[in-house]
């Protein structure tokens, strides 16, 4: 059911199959028909649920119900779904479940504003999932570098992107593990 090439009638097929696996397999693969989509969004195991919310040939309707699902593995997959529009992301980007949170920061098709508000997320493994980014502002390496947590900061020194004066300014940080990270740096610079 993941081949791009399986015909559209054994996709239909195989979506009825009575083995939650099979039919998560046909709720993830992108060429699932949106007819077959929608309805598997509609089954009760939330492997298959995940399935469809990490699908990015999903319709954006479904990926907004699949948003308000109760089951936050269902919403997180939502959260990294490229095909996630701004409108799901901003509201996910507040769930109360941290989890959710993180995996909208893993998201790379994110606005800078929900970045940089996940940046300020209480949780600080939220913090450090902004930090798992190839990419990104200048801005928020500097205030994550600030950051009251020894695991972020010392994230934001193994980050490939850190401005030199922000890894200079960490190299002066009371926790060792920042420093060593910092070292780590610099060795892979020069």
């Amino acid at each position: 059911a993941e081949n791009p090439d399986t015909p559209v009638a054994v996709l239909e097929l195989l979506a009825k199959d009575p083995d939650n696996f099979v039919r998560s397999r046909v709720a993830a693969n992108p060429y699932t028909p949106l007819a077959v989509l929608d309805a598997l969004a509609k089954d009760k195991d939330h492997w298959v649920l995940f399935g469809v919310a990490g699908n990015p040939s999903t319709p954006v309707d479904v990926l907004d119900a699949l948003a308000q699902d109760k089951d936050s593995g269902v919403r997180s997959s939502v959260a990294m779904n490229p095909s996630a529009h701004l409108v799901i992301l901003t509201a996910l980007a507040n769930d109360k479940d941290s989890d959710v949170r993180s995996s909208v920061a893993k998201n790379l098709s994110i606005h800078v504003s929900i970045l940089e508000a996940l940046a300020r997320d209480t949780d600080s493994d939220v913090r450090r999932s902004v930090l798992k980014r190839p990419s990104m502002p200048v801005t928020v390496l500097e205030a994550l570098a600030q950051d009251k947590n020894s695991d972020v900061r010392s994230d934001v020194a193994e980050h490939p992107y850190t401005p030199g004066a922000v890894l200079e300014a960490l190299a002066n940080d009371r926790d060792r593990n920042v420093r060593r990270n910092v070292a780590k740096s610099l060795f892979t610079i020069f």
